[in-house]
């Protein structure tokens, strides 16, 4: 006896019936839902169901759902030619508001070929600086270049243009030194536009290396956080990596942030001093809070993924492109 025929209209039936939930949830207006189940039709079917698949996507794209709007950003940018269409605007345009890191380059370059909405070069170079900051995109960095070659030797006291030449000029260690200082400012609530979430995006990739202000600055955003035994271990490892920092070789000298380019002694003093009670402090809130359930193989195994994550986005208050 053959069961081929059987087991192929018991799988015909289990895509009728995913199609028929998709359609349900939409009709519901469950999108997020919905774009999850579209995943899976996706993941099972998708040539032979592609039409259906991708106008659900674009009405969940509609909704705010945010990987729907990914999705459909990279369908009108990711031409055999290179070329963003105008299509892609309104994605790009929104995700860079809701903070989508790699959505700032191609929103700057459709602010500056006026590709989908008119030319506005002020709107393209606050979506490059913030693609150069949050996303470490060189392209960015070389079109600020075009656009501020007057500050390429700049040397005066004026912080804000100190950190935007050390950023444009200096993709390395210059990038990574303005990343500390908006780092430091956005926690302090010198910078209000963005929420302190974003101190994690900037210095994600600076942690536990050889920039021991970044892992004390990562570890006073991560104190902002509930109270618990992970917040509290992982705070011991940023502070860990910030008084006992890595050994410096001559080799390493010219990756090596200079934090007194942008503090200055009195501030730089006291961000060491406070980061040295803070390890103390998180010392013995452990020793009194105890592991509790979570076993200390797996909080360590917890701390490690957070510090490898690389945020995709950052966070926000309100928006600024239009």
């Amino acid at each position: 006896m053959c069961f081929d025929g059987l087991d192929q209209w018991d799988e015909e039936w289990q895509l009728l019936e995913l199609k028929h939930h998709i359609t349900l949830d939409i009709e519901n207006k469950h999108y997020e839902k919905a774009f999850l189940r579209i995943q899976e039709l996706s993941r099972q079917s998708y040539i032979r169901n592609k039409d259906f698949i991708e106008d659900c996507i674009i009405t969940c794209a509609k909704h705010e759902v945010v990987e729907a709007m990914i999705f459909m950003a990279d369908r009108y940018t990711e031409s055999d030619a290179g070329k963003i269409k105008p299509e892609a605007f309104p994605y790009l345009r929104d995700l860079a508001n809701r903070g989508y890191v790699k959505a700032f380059r191609r929103l700057g370059d459709c602010y500056r070929q006026g590709i989908g909405c008119p030319v506005n070069l002020n709107m393209a170079n606050k979506a490059y600086f913030e693609g150069l900051i949050f996303s470490f995109d060189d392209i960015c960095a070389r079109m600020l270049r075009k656009s501020y070659r007057h500050l390429e030797n700049y040397n005066g006291d004026d912080l804000v243009k100190t950190i935007f030449a050390e950023a444009i000029w200096d993709e390395g260690v210059g990038l990574e030194m303005a990343q500390t200082k908006i780092a430091k400012m956005i926690i302090d609530g010198e910078i209000k536009d963005y929420k302190p979430d974003t101190v994690r995006t900037l210095l994600a990739k600076h942690v536990l290396g050889y920039n021991d202000i970044a892992n004390a600055i990562m570890a006073e955003y991560v104190l902002i956080g509930k109270d618990d035994i992970f917040k509290y271990a992982l705070a011991e490892e940023l502070l860990d990596g910030f008084i006992h920092p890595w050994p410096i070789t001559d080799e390493d000298l010219e990756d090596l942030v200079d934090p007194s380019k942008l503090f200055d002694k009195e501030s730089l003093a006291k961000l060491r001093r406070e980061a040295v009670d803070r390890y103390y402090e998180v010392k013995k809130m452990i020793k009194e809070l105890g592991h509790g359930d979570i076993s200390a193989e797996d909080l360590e195994d917890r701390v490690n993924e957070w510090v490898l994550e690389e945020p995709q986005f950052m966070s926000r208050r309100g928006s600024i492109y239009e």
